[in-house]
């Protein structure tokens, strides 16, 4: 084992505890039980103790090794999350590497964990999670390792003319299902094209790619190549879907060579990035970003960073893209401050509005080999506003640090621009707007999250209502922009005194329940509308159920309750769907989006909180299934959209956050239903859905991809739509 390797990750904290613990063994060959020396053992998850940096040892001739670990006396620990409700143990994970031998983790019966040090825990569920051995201060273990001869591996890179090529970096993947691959590590060719992994490997299904990936260095150590995924797959910076590679097979003990890489030139951009109103280089504290992204399916393959002289005298803003070939959309994006109000475009000059650049309107560049590409960006500059934010009762500047944004709105409602809070109550606006006139309000518009929603009213000292400027209070995020005063923001200028002071409001809060069992239900969506069904702000259940608004004015106003549309697991557990909505006030079920804030009954405010505006929600039968790539088997990242019989869209599940793949719609009625996988630019229907054999409850494929279910009193499971992938990247090295 290359210890210099180990010592450069193993960063070790200065600080000290009184007290330790104490961890030795002996590591043996199995089936022999030969002393196997200089494996390096170490501690490889820092978040399940409250130790410091990285313990690590070495085993000596005799196969022995001691190591100390630190341990805070006051035995604080990071919370684990694999129980309900969690507790808090102070915990190590123990793993071995070595040149020679398999690597292993302490505790692991099961034998599926194939990824060692520095890879990424994804959550309690995964096989990387086992093995955890408990802790305590003065504490003696020993821990003894037997582990089969290990696997090494190697290969050559070269450019397309076969001359070698030196410093390429070298990943290798698992083929563990997580929803991002996490690499084993990273080695580097030397100056023959050559490369050996650094610890041996144990048998069983890798991936491996050369090639820097979005950490990039300008210009390429190892020259201007494409990054390229094992056998010949182009990968730029290592962006693809691996598992749609060439696999590669590990024997106990085989060593596995001739993993090559003949890597093909990439093209060449560069130019400088330049303040439109002076043709000058970005000076002094700006700076800004380049983002690439691919044309078709819309994913950010890297970010480059464009550097002005304010880092040092001899940077001037200028740029050098490599080790790309094909077509991109490149985003050019100031970096957001309170000295620059410079705005964001697309490589075709077209502008990028606040919410978010549309690059799929964009015109993309083509780089290829051999035709470099010069272009300069020239940034214009958008206005600003500034003014303060305080109780309207008491005069006090209101710290907005941890909830308030401002918003500014077109005349349609359409959010053009932002601006935060600061300690002070004074509005700060790090991204420039275009210049123009706009309605002014407070709140989060983009998560319909009113001024003070999500609880965070004790820490701005009161239930303040949403405003628009100026002076007009708003029932959340539902304003008269009508009666608001349009605020005219000018290039390169600020405009000030857009003050606000905000009124104190009233609260609505309850809780979430099963009906059957009275067990709360978190993480549901409460949604609060006027009594015309325009909604009005957004809460989530914690984890007893609760949930309180933030401040409203005096109203009317109606409450539902649904599903947050996704399949999550975290710190308590999965939060399961399978449940109908509800209106307040109509004690009927109802389904998702047909849930109609209209049949309700009003809860009224009238200066003074509202509480007990509970719900015991029934459960129902649901779908649930897997999106498929048929091109690779995997369950994909997407969106399921259902519809009733009628055509009436009942609502949209995610795969998302789930550890599977896996969706799950909130409970249905018994029915009709059609299923459709809603696509990005990276899939296309792989032809109608396959229908399961001696399925009763399936009907049909349609040509785009979506199956009609038959619902009755049960869940139906295991309902799998269908797409192929129409690109091989997809954001790099992802399994689905």
């Amino acid at each position: 084992m290359d210890r210099v390797i180990f010592l450069a990750l193993c960063v070790l904290s200065s600080a000290s505890f009184a007290q330790t613990a104490t961890i030795s063994g002996t590591v043996t060959e199995l089936g022999t039980g030969n002393p196997i020396p200089d494996v390096t053992v170490a501690i490889t998850d820092t978040t399940l103790y409250s130790g410091n940096g990285l313990d690590f040892a070495f085993t000596d001739s005799a196969g022995n090794y001691t190591l100390t670990v630190t341990v805070d006396p006051s035995g604080v620990a990071t919370p684990r999350q694999d129980t309900t409700p969690a507790v808090v143990v102070n915990e190590i994970l123990l793993e071995i590497v070595s040149e020679t031998h398999e690597p292993a983790r302490a505790g692991d019966t099961t034998g599926l964990v194939d990824c060692f040090f520095f890879c990424e825990l994804d959550d309690s569920n995964d096989p990387e999670f086992v093995g955890a051995i408990p802790i305590t201060a003065g504490a003696t273990i020993t821990q003894n390792f037997s582990v089969a001869p290990g696997a090494s591996f190697s290969g050559n890179i070269t450019n397309d003319s076969g001359a070698p090529l030196a410093d390429v970096p070298v990943q290798i993947f698992t083929d563990e299902p997580f929803e991002r691959l996490s690499p084993l590590g990273t080695t580097f060719s030397d100056g023959a094209g050559n490369y050996t992994f650094d610890y041996a490997l144990k048998a069983g299904t890798y991936f491996a790619g050369a090639g820097v990936d979005q950490f990039i260095t300008e210009p390429l150590p190892y020259g201007n190549f494409v990054s390229q995924a094992y056998s010949g797959f182009t990968c730029e910076y290592l962006s693809c879907v691996i598992t749609a590679t060439t696999p590669i097979t590990v024997s106990t003990g085989a060593p596995v060579t001739a993993i090559d890489f003949a890597m093909e030139p990439g093209g060449l951009m560069t130019g400088q990035v330049l303040d439109a109103a002076t043709g000058l280089p970005l000076s002094g504290p700006e700076f800004s970003f380049i983002r690439i992204w691919t044309p078709d399916d819309g994913l950010q393959l890297a970010t480059f960073v464009v550097f002005s002289d304010a880092f040092d005298p001899s940077f001037d803003s200028s740029y050098r893209i490599e080790g790309l070939s094909g077509s991109y959309i490149l985003e050019i994006d100031p970096q957001p401050s309170a000295s620059t109000n410079l705005l964001r475009i697309l490589n075709d000059t077209s502008r990028c509005p606040f919410a978010g650049c549309d690059r799929g309107e964009g015109i993309p560049v083509t780089l290829l080999p051999g035709s470099p590409v010069v272009q300069d960006f020239s940034l214009v500059r958008g206005g600003k506003i500034t003014g303060q934010v305080t109780d309207a009762a008491t005069g006090a500047a209101i710290d907005g640090t941890n909830a308030i944004a401002i918003a500014l709105l077109t005349a349609s409602g359409e959010v053009a621009g932002g601006a935060t809070i600061d300690a002070s109550g004074t509005i700060v606006t790090s991204d420039g707007v275009e210049p123009g006139n706009y309605f002014v309000t407070t709140g989060l518009p983009f998560t319909a999250q009113s001024i003070t929603g999500q609880g965070v009213a004790n820490r701005l000292g009161g239930n303040f209502t949403d405003q628009a400027f100026s002076g007009i209070d708003c029932a959340g995020l539902a304003c008269d922009l009508t009666l608001a005063i349009p605020v005219a923001v000018t290039a390169g200028g600020v405009t000030p005194a857009i003050d606000f002071a905000l009124d104190q409001g009233f609260t609505l809060s309850g809780t979430v329940t099963d009906a059957t069992s009275g067990a709360p239900l978190r993480r549901r969506n409460v949604e609060i509308f006027t009594p015309a069904g325009e909604r009005v702000a957004l809460e989530i259940t914690d984890q007893s159920g609760a949930y309180t608004t933030g401040g409203l004015p005096n109203g009317n106003y109606r409450v539902v309750v649904t599903d947050g549309g996704r399949l999550t697991r975290g710190f308590f557990g999965a939060n399961g769907l399978g449940y109908y909505g509800q209106v307040f006030g109509n004690p009927a079920d109802c389904m998702r989006n047909l849930c109609d804030p209209t049949s309700g009954s009003d809860v009224i405010i009238a200066g003074a909180d509202v509480a007990g505006i509970d719900f015991a929600l029934n459960s129902g039968p649901t779908i649930s299934g897997q999106i498929i790539d048929t091109a690779t088997g995997l369950p994909v990242r997407l969106t399921v959209d259902v519809f009733d019989a009628s055509g009436a869209s009942v609502g949209a599940w995610s795969t998302v956050s789930s550890g599977e793949g896996v969706y799950v719609t909130s409970a249905l009625f018994a029915g009709s239903y059609t299923l459709v996988p809603r696509l990005t630019r990276s899939f296309s229907i792989s032809g109608p859905t396959s229908v399961p054999k001696n399925s009763r409850v399936l009907k049909g494929g349609g040509s785009d991809g979506s199956l009609t279910v038959q619902i009755t009193d049960s869940d139906v499971e295991g309902v799998q739509l269908e797409v192929v992938q129409a690109l091989i990247f997809a954001g790099g090295f992802e399994t689905r």
